[in-house]
């Protein structure tokens, strides 16, 4: 049986929840010359996508604007380390231009950093693979050289100890630096020659007799003495160090606070200190070092920023140079407010060998 009631065509029916445009929207009068053919109407709901896609679009351009912003900032910072370790690089192969960068940012009116540093007397301890670059930079400052080592030149020394060659194999290091210095200008009234090694009889008379200690020494019980004695003469040190592809530079002022007991405490047992025959020194990595030190003495007498309480250590691996501060220790024996180390004693230090 049939039913009678009227039915929808298919064109007429309701498009249902999708939308789409409906059969009497496309209806027209012949007037409009088929103008329905470019002219559709929404459904609400379709109107609002517009705006939902921009703002969805706007959002995207600030994400991308954010990543964009961390992306710079990370190449700024790495831009940062690497300009930091080019201007330490540049203090071994031009000190005076070193010198003159830091007689432009240097706030105290000099005429010149080399004015600045004459008559001022620096004591290296250890004409090895960080005496040398530090010699080397240091040489054209102006400043008086205090050199203190005993040992000779040897071949395996030649690949980090920059102020040597072949022909100065088997000679006295002191000699053979001396003659090196000359040969590059320097007056060799201004360099003085120290035939001991910095031991407890000598330690304090040599750092009284200096404005600053550049400590270059291969072992710790060098290290710690010459801890001491700038601290029991106010004198400001540089300790530097370097081991495999790792080298660290640290300047402590003359009253400490922090100083290198604060870090490292007392000597370590002969097991525990590593040894450079089996760990082994790059040599590019040694020569970094030097050069740090021979800045950060530049720094300490000049005025300009001195960098105290700051360990700086190089990366050579991944070429990354970073200053950690290093808080002082309330128990330290030495700058503590109640020191026990108020004179120089022998038994306190040790002297395993480590051939730096």
């Amino acid at each position: 049986m049939r039913d009678d009631l009227p039915r929808r065509t298919r064109t007429e029916q309701d498009p249902g929840h999708r939308g789409g445009i409906r059969a009497q929207e496309l209806r027209c009068s012949r007037a409009d010359g088929g103008a329905h053919r470019h002219r559709r109407t929404r459904v609400p709901h379709q109107a609002g996508a517009r705006p939902a896609r921009r703002l969805a679009r706007r959002h995207q351009l600030r994400r991308e604007r954010r990543h964009r912003a961390r992306r710079r900032a990370r190449a700024r910072r790495r831009q940062e380390r690497r300009y930091r370790a080019l201007r330490h690089r540049r203090t071994v192969l031009q000190p005076g231009r070193v010198l003159h960068d830091v007689s432009e940012s240097s706030n105290i009116p000099l005429r010149t950093s080399r004015d600045a540093l004459r008559g001022r007397r620096v004591l290296v301890i250890g004409a090895g693979g960080l005496g040398c670059p530090a010699l080397l930079a240091l040489a054209d400052s102006g400043a008086e050289l205090v050199i203190a080592d005993d040992d000779t030149v040897e071949l395996s020394n030649l690949h980090r100890q920059i102020l040597f060659d072949e022909e100065s194999v088997g000679r006295d290091k002191l000699d053979a630096v001396r003659d090196a210095l000359v040969r590059l200008g320097i007056p060799e009234t201004s360099i003085e020659l120290v035939r001991s090694r910095f031991l407890p009889d000598n330690a304090r008379e040599l750092a009284r007799s200096v404005d600053l200690v550049l400590e270059g020494a291969d072992n710790f019980a060098t290290k710690f003495l010459a801890a001491d004695a700038c601290r029991l003469e106010r004198r400001p040190i540089v300790h530097g160090a370097a081991i495999r592809f790792v080298a660290t530079v640290w300047c402590v002022a003359p009253e400490g606070r922090p100083c290198y007991r604060c870090l490292f405490e007392d000597v370590p047992d002969g097991d525990a200190q590593p040894n450079c025959n089996d760990a082994g020194v790059l040599g590019p990595v040694v020569g970094f070092a030097g050069a740090l030190m021979a800045d950060r003495a530049l720094r300490v007498l000049t005025g300009v920023d001195p960098p105290y309480g700051r360990i700086a250590t190089y990366d050579g691996r991944r070429d990354v140079l970073r200053e950690v501060p290093v808080p002082p220790r309330g128990a330290c024996p030495l700058c503590g407010p109640s020191p026990r180390i108020s004179e120089i004693d022998e038994t306190r230090y040790t002297a395993p060998s480590c051939a730096a």
